[in-house]
């Protein structure tokens, strides 16, 4: 969605659900608040490794993927922040428990305590596809 078209509109209706995604790349995701402090989040993130392009190698199955995270406050969308590109190596046992249940990951984020909205970017590095999931921050 355009950024102006954001603003502009002031949060429509599908941006007020708990939470919207954008994909090629199949993602679930939930935020809840740390105890460490009223301005850290935790993002738990699952992705679907079926939209992935994950090749066969001989111990497994290996990929490339980055996992960016930004928030939404009074001040708009900030710069997006990643740890840098993760090289996936799963075994078989890894490869099968992830396409039923998601590849895990999880983030603690320091956000502005005007965070309204989280959202995770994945970027499969190896086929240039990307998902995202937007969650809205419960107070």
């Amino acid at each position: 969605m355009d950024l102006a078209l954001l603003r502009a509109s002031d949060f429509p209706f599908s941006f007020r659900r708990a939470w919207r995604t954008s994909s090629a790349i199949g993602l679930r995701g939930t935020v809840s608040h740390t105890a460490d402090s009223p301005r850290s989040l935790r993002f738990d993130l699952r992705i679907d490794p079926a939209d992935l392009y994950l090749r066969k190698v001989e111990t497994g199955w290996a990929g490339r993927l980055s996992v960016w995270y930004n928030a939404f406050g009074s001040d708009g969308w900030n710069e997006p922040g990643s740890q840098g590109p993760v090289d996936l190596r799963l075994t078989q046992a890894q490869y099968e428990a992830a396409l039923r249940d998601g590849l895990a990951f999880q983030q603690v984020l320091n956000v502005n305590a005007s965070a309204k909205m989280v959202r995770a970017m994945v970027v499969d590095e190896e086929l240039g596809s990307i998902g995202s999931i937007t969650i809205v921050v419960e107070k």
